[in-house]
């Protein structure tokens, strides 16, 4: 009886596919097959890994995996431990995907490319491998073929750089000998035309400088004499305004009174009656040694708590907002704004107007109350002489029509 219920166990394991298939990788793992083996069905991923040992023992541990003991396939001198993860149980697809050894998940991928069961996937492995070698071998060859298209490509490229150099340089030495064809043709007298254009407009500094240039250019031209006349009445005329300028120089500072900070090394200059200005306007300037001076403006009012915010300045009907705060203001008996003038400001256009034109000025303080004055011509007057002083020192704060 025993010995036929074996036969027929054994039997019906013959016909039963799963343990023909289980059966079949025990023997090649005795055989050098790959362990673990992996097997993928429609719903799980199966991992058999054999242990050649004797005892019960229930479970192994394999790279961070609890293998549990399938007593199905046990035998005399080995056990086979199995890892089942359900394709539709995400917590697992997380752990397979997650897991540190790369090796499962590379497995995992071909399984799921090449579904290969038993013997059949040492031969696919094989097969694959064989790919993978026949793959590299054509990239190898593909990347060589690019390199060489790579490197002539470079070649041909460095010799089109070389002629646009080459191109480009030609050109400019076209465009300088076309240059000096014109000048030799041409250039005497367009030169001329120039210097005398500079004397007419009263630039008699270029025009020294532009007949230096022809004379070096042009020893034995039939204009020198021509020339020298210009130059020498350039020079006449130059020494006449240096000394105007000194006398105007001279003059406008017999209205002004130096007072020199020996810390900072600055003299300011200020005109000798500003002490009388309480309501109004006036100008004065800062020069330093061995540069430009700077000009700054003065709006004062005497006002008992007037807490100055904001100043308007109005010129016959235009009104300008100055730009300032309560902590640009000096507050006290006298409120008072000091601030530098520059170019294309705000300040540089009062002046202007102040300077060029018989303009009515009006300024208004606005604080906790707010009160008017009006510039007088007195020192409307004061203002240009101190803004002629600073212009016979060097000041470059010019207007177009100066």
């Amino acid at each position: 009886m025993k010995s036929l219920k074996y036969r027929r166990r054994r039997n019906n394991r013959l016909f039963n596919k799963n343990y023909f298939r289980k059966t079949s990788q025990r023997r090649l793992l005795k055989h050098g097959g790959f362990p673990p083996v992996f097997f993928l069905t429609k719903n799980q991923i199966l991992i058999y890994l054999e242990v050649e040992m004797k005892g019960k023992l229930k479970s192994v541990s394999w790279r961070g995996f609890s293998f549990y003991a399938d007593d199905r396939n046990r035998t005399k001198d080995s056990i086979c431990f199995c890892l089942k993860f359900s394709l539709l149980n995400k917590e697992n697809i997380k752990k397979v995907i997650n897991v540190k050894h790369l090796s499962i998940v590379l497995f995992l991928l071909i399984i799921n490319i090449f579904p290969v069961y038993g013997k059949k996937s040492t031969e696919s492995v094989k097969s694959l491998n064989e790919k993978i070698k026949l793959y590299e071998k054509q990239i190898k060859e593909i990347s060589e073929k690019y390199k060489k298209i790579l490197n002539e490509y470079l070649k041909e490229n460095q010799k089109i750089i070389l002629l646009t150099q080459e191109n480009e340089r030609l050109k400019l030495e076209n465009l300088r000998l076309a240059l000096e064809i014109e000048d030799l043709k041409f250039g005497e007298e367009k030169l001329l035309n120039d210097i005398n254009f500079l004397f007419k407009e009263g630039k008699y500094y270029q025009t020294k400088e532009k007949i230096d240039v022809f004379i070096s250019k042009y020893k034995y031209s039939k204009y020198l004499d021509e020339l020298k006349i210009i130059y020498t009445k350039s020079e006449e005329i130059i020494a006449k305004l240096e000394e105007e300028k000194k006398e105007r120089m001279k003059q406008a500072l017999l209205n002004m009174e130096e007072d020199y900070d020996e810390f900072k090394k600055i003299s300011f200059y200020f005109h000798k009656e500003r002490t009388q200005v309480d309501n109004g306007m006036y100008l004065y300037f800062g020069l330093e040694k061995d540069s430009n001076p700077f000009l700054r403006m003065v709006m004062i009012v005497r006002a008992d708590y007037l807490y100055a915010k904001s100043i308007l300045v109005k010129i016959n009907e235009d009104v300008i907002e100055c730009p300032v705060s309560y902590n640009s203001i000096s507050h006290g008996d006298f409120e008072s704004l000091d601030v530098m003038i520059e170019q294309k400001s705000i300040y540089f256009d009062i002046l202007k107007n102040i300077i060029t034109a018989n303009n009515v000025i009006k300024i208004r303080f606005s604080g906790d109350y707010y009160k008017d004055i009006e510039v007088s011509e007195e020192d409307i007057t004061k203002m240009k002489e101190v803004y002629e002083a600073y212009l016979a020192l060097g000041g470059n704060l010019k207007f177009e029509n100066e």
